[in-house]
């Protein structure tokens, strides 16, 4: 089974990548950082087709497990995942094709929460 982990935070090398490194240390998955890569907040106007989206989604659909890897920021997933997802929308409008590639895929969700104490 082919594995993939797309990892989206602000910091390329902060907690959240320390455990999708050791996952990786584990097991034969490739790993995509989103912040190599310029994806572009959804537009209605698709004007964004030139970013690296799609060819992303074109990498991703050849894979059988799909491990999203997030930190938790103010109870939210990472503006990167964020983006990532909501293009999500491309997919299922003027890219059908990539979309139905993505039955029977298995999606997993790795959210990492740092708590720490705030004194005011």
């Amino acid at each position: 089974m082919r594995q993939i982990i797309i990892f989206g935070s602000s910091r390329s090398f902060g907690n959240t990548r320390r455990v999708v490194n050791d996952i990786i240390a584990q097991s034969n998955i490739e790993l995509v950082d989103l912040n190599t890569l310029d994806i572009t907040p959804y537009d209605y106007e698709h004007r964004n087709q030139s970013d690296d989206f799609i060819p992303l989604i074109e990498r991703i659909v050849t894979y059988d497990k799909i491990i999203i890897a997030t930190p938790v920021y103010w109870y939210s997933m990472s503006t990167q995942v964020k983006i990532f997802l909501d293009r999500f929308s491309d997919i299922l409008t003027i890219r059908k094709d990539l979309g139905r590639k993505f039955r029977r895929k298995k999606l997993f969700i790795l959210a990492s929460l740092s708590v720490k104490t705030l004194n005011f």
